[in-house]
C-alpha cells in the first residue's frame, strides 16, 4: 500500500484511501488566510473492490450535509453526490452489468425519477458520459446525435489489436453549446474531463479536472464517485485499477468554518504528516 504523503508546497496531496485523503485536503483549504490555490489530489485505492474509508470522519460529514440538507436543498449526502457520477448500488446490484445495459437502464429508468426529484441539477455527469448530446460530423452533413462516451472508449481499447494512443482516452463533461448560454453563472458542470491510462501491466489511473469544487459539501461525494466509476472501468477493460489523481484549480468551502467545527476536529484525527 502507498504511505500516505504531502508535499511541502501542499499543491500534491496523496494518500491510499479516500478518507485520509479528503480530509487533508479539508484541513489545507481550511486554513485561516488560506488563498483558494490550486490543488492536486492522489488517491491510490488499488483493487476493483468498493473504495476503503474510515467510517468515523465519512459519518462525522455526512451528518452535517444531511442536517444542512434540511434548510438548504443544494447541500446532499455524500452517496448522493457520488452517484451523480457513477450509479455504483445499481452496478453491484445487477452483478456488474456491461456499459451498455448500464446506460439503457440509467437513461430509460433511473434519470426520468432523479429529474422529478432533485432540486439542486437536473443534469448528471454519468448523463453526460454515456449521452452526450454532440454534433457528429460525416461525408454528407453534420448531424446532432448522442454519444455514449464510455461506452466507445471501453469498446476502443478491448478492441484494438494496438493500444489506443493516450489522447483517445478522454472524455468530457462540459458542453460549451449548453454551459456558455446561461446569463446567471454556470452551475453545472464543475468537472469539465476525465481521461484514464492502463499501462502495457493491467493498472488502471483515472484523471479527473474539476474548475472548482467545494470541498466540505461536494468533495468527498466526488472522490467517491471517481473512484466507483475507475474501478468500472477497470472491471470493464480486465485490467486493475491503481489511483486516481484528481486535480481541482479553485477549491472552496461552502458552508461557513464555524458550522465545520465537528468535521474540523474529526479531519485532524487523520492529518498527514509532512515529510
Amino acid at each position: 500500500m502507498t504511505k500516505n504523503k504531502q508535499t511541502k508546497d501542499k499543491f500534491v496531496i496523496e494518500a491510499s484511501d479516500v478518507s485520509t485523503a479528503w480530509a487533508n485536503v479539508l484541513l489545507e483549504v481550511g486554513k485561516p488566510g488560506k488563498r483558494s490555490n490550486p490543488i492536486c489530489v492522489v488517491i491510490t485505492d488499488q483493487g476493483n473492490n468498493p473504495p476503503l474509508l474510515h467510517r468515523s470522519i465519512h459519518n462525522t460529514l455526512n451528518n452535517f450535509l444531511m442536517k444542512r440538507k434540511e434548510t438548504k436543498d443544494k447541500f446532499v449526502t455524500i452517496e448522493e453526490t457520488a452517484s451523480t457520477i457513477f450509479p455504483y448500488k445499481k452496478w453491484e446490484l445487477s452483478g456488474r452489468i456491461g456499459i451498455e445495459a448500464l446506460q439503457k437502464w440509467y437513461i430509460g429508468t433511473y434519470l426520468k425519477k432523479y429529474k422529478a426529484r432533485c432540486t439542486f441539477s437536473k443534469e448528471t455527469y454519468f448523463e453526460r458520459m454515456v449521452n452526450f448530446r454532440c454534433v457528429k460530423s460525416n461525408k454528407t452533413a453534420d448531424e446532432i446525435t448522442h454519444l455514449n462516451q464510455l461506452e466507445y472508449l471501453i469498446n476502443k481499447w478491448n478492441t484494438q489489436t494496438i493500444s489506443p494512443t493516450k489522447s483517445e482516452m478522454q472524455l468530457s463533461c462540459f458542453d460549451p453549446g449548453k454551459d456558455h448560454t446561461d446569463p446567471h453563472g454556470l452551475k453545472f458542470p464543475c468537472l469539465q474531463q476525465l481521461g484514464f491510462w492502463i499501462t502495457p501491466n493491467k493498472q488502471l489511473t483515472l484523471s479527473a479536472f474539476y474548475t472548482t469544487q467545494y470541498i466540505d459539501s461536494r468533495a468527498y461525494g466526488n472522490y467517491f464517485g471517481l473512484l466507483y466509476l475507475g474501478k468500472f472501468l477497470a472491471q470493464q477493460t480486465h485490467s486493475v485499477f491503481h489511483s486516481l489523481r484528481c486535480m481541482v484549480s479553485n477549491p472552496l468551502l461552502e458552508a461557513k468554518k464555524c458550522l465545520l467545527k465537528d468535521v474540523f476536529t474529526e479531519a485532524k484525527n487523520y492529518r498527514i504528516q509532512e515529510n
